[in-house]
């Protein structure tokens, strides 16, 4: 195959990447339904939440940090050649599959340190000891879906995106009926969702090796070498695992910190994957995306194209980021009464994961920016920026939830993780003008978000109100999903109604059709 062909559409491999990333968070919010169903908060939700932590926080390192932000960049340069793409990614491949297995190794081994980094106010607990088995079954999963992630970097700087977006369903799918089975069978449900993970990261790999296959950009795997393209990798690569996975280092004190309050971590988890569903379908659509284009016309020279991509990729995000965030903050005690309060799981539960949602929330539109300015960076095999900036967020995180949490408790850490993220955003945006980008004195770009702001909020005014004369409905089995659904669906049409009547839809087309360049102003 001609590897150069391929040119990207950003909206539309957006759109590609969120469906498939929207149909792996909704079988996602299927999945933690039955858990707060069935375990609510207790001990094995919050010991199997610790446990998964793991190997899902490793890989968010490996496989969305090193791998997508300093691999995909170096594949961007091999394009024209099928031989040495599959050369070079092979060898990177090979030097990952001796790193992983050794770190299997010493995880296995020292797993109730890891654990107590993670959840000391587990200790001396039964949460403790189960943390630490569910966790060495599960930790091979980092094995599995770090190399499937290495193959769908392949494809990703190829601009095919469908199947590394859409692998994450088979773990969702596969934890689902592991649910079900062992609540049906009155099986032992936390070591049966643990068995679950390894098995879904085989599928998972196997299918991304498929897709490789077939496509005909197999690498071939043999005895690893070290040449210029590899050491540039590792420096690369480095800075890039704590750069890409910084959100995932401010979970992991707040996790730390969260430990010593019974609940919280299933509470904050909770939370976590309400606000994630934006951020995923998104910001993580988004950035995926973006990497490889940006790489291309960096790699150009084309720094007007590049500007207008990231125009593009701001007022998208925001565009559907934005009336996210109203609703999340305006109505999140009936977000989690709704999509979880039945079974184990009681109304304190849903007020305490509320709270968290509210403040997660506040974070939300600059987690989502985190991905399009990230690869900014990344796309200029610059990893040293965006690790000194983490370093600076990940210490200010701390210092805030410690500063907090006397007063606040557990919500401390999810108001050190806002707080922190947008001191990030403020830094990246900073840093990202010395590379002469125009996204920040763009006219005709700040009077569209400032029109997507203010039919934000008119929508929110709206969803206050309708939320208050719905409210009684959500006690009443059937009638509380149809009073949410039409809750829902109601907001979205008076926002899109706002911005037409308003006249800022003429804004949202140019976007779509002409792009916004610094010259058009």
């Amino acid at each position: 195959m001609n590897t150069n062909s391929r040119k990207i559409n950003l909206t539309l491999s957006m759109f590609t990447v969120g469906f498939w990333t929207l149909g792996s968070r909704f079988f996602g919010f299927l999945r933690d339904i039955l858990m707060a169903s069935f375990l609510g908060s207790g001990v094995v939700a919050e010991a199997f939440l610790i446990a998964f932590t793991l190997p899902n926080m490793f890989r968010r390192f490996f496989a969305e940090g090193a791998l997508n932000s300093a691999l995909v960049p170096m594949l961007s340069k091999h394009l024209n050649d099928v031989k040495s793409l599959k050369f070079f990614a092979g060898n990177i491949i090979s030097w990952l599959l001796i790193l992983l297995i050794l770190l299997i190794i010493i995880a296995e081994i020292f797993m109730p340190q890891l654990v107590m980094l993670l959840a000391s106010g587990f200790i001396g607990s039964e949460k403790f000891e189960l943390s630490v088995g569910y966790g060495r079954v599960m930790f091979p999963y980092i094995f599995l879906i770090s190399i499937g992630s290495a193959f769908g970097a392949i494809l990703n700087s190829l601009g095919f995106f469908k199947i590394t977006a859409a692998a994450p369903i088979l773990l969702n799918i596969i934890l689902i009926v592991a649910l079900v089975v062992s609540k049906f069978m009155q099986l032992d449900i936390g070591w049966m969702i643990t068995f679950a993970v390894p098995l879904a990261g085989v599928l998972q790999m196997t299918c991304i090796i498929l897709v490789c296959y077939y496509k005909g950009v197999m690498p071939k795997i043999s005895l690893p070498k070290i040449n210029t393209d590899t050491k540039k990798f590792l420096l690369l690569a480095g800075p890039a695992i704590l750069a890409g996975g910084v959100v995932q280092i401010n979970l992991l004190i707040g996790r730390q910190i969260s430990s010593f309050f019974d609940g919280a971590v299933a509470w904050l988890s909770y939370a976590d994957r309400i606000y994630q569903l934006p951020l995923g379908v998104v910001g993580i659509a988004l950035g995926v995306v973006l990497l490889p284009d940006l790489s291309r016309k960096f790699k150009s020279n084309d720094s007007l194209e590049a500007e207008e991509t990231i125009n593009k990729a701001i007022l998208l995000s925001l565009s559907l980021v934005i009336p996210a965030t109203i609703a999340l903050m305006i109505i999140p005690d009936s977000i989690i009464r709704v999509l979880f309060e039945r079974g184990a799981f009681e109304p304190v539960d849903t007020r305490y994961t509320a709270d968290a949602l509210f403040i997660f929330a506040i974070g939300l539109p600059a987690f989502v920016l985190h991905k399009i300015f990230l690869p900014i960076f990344f796309s200029k095999d610059n990893t040293k920026t965006p690790f000194q900036i983490a370093l600076v967020c990940m210490l200010a995180n701390l210092i805030i939830s410690l500063a907090l949490i006397k007063t606040l408790g557990f919500l401390a850490t999810a108001m050190g993780t806002t707080i922190s993220s947008w001191l990030m955003l403020y830094l990246l945006i900073h840093f990202a003008k010395k590379y002469s980008l125009n996204f920040d004195r763009n006219k005709r770009l700040v009077k569209a978000i400032f029109g997507i702001i203010f039919c934000s909020a008119i929508m929110g005014i709206f969803l206050y109100y309708a939320d208050l004369y719905l409210y009684n409905a959500y006690n009443y089995g059937l009638a509380k999903y149809l009073a949410f659904l039409f809750l829902i669906g109601s907001a979205a049409c008076m926002y899109l109604l706002s911005l037409y009547l308003l006249g800022f839809k003429k804004y949202l087309n140019y976007f779509l059709e002409k792009g916004l360049k610094a010259s058009d102003e």
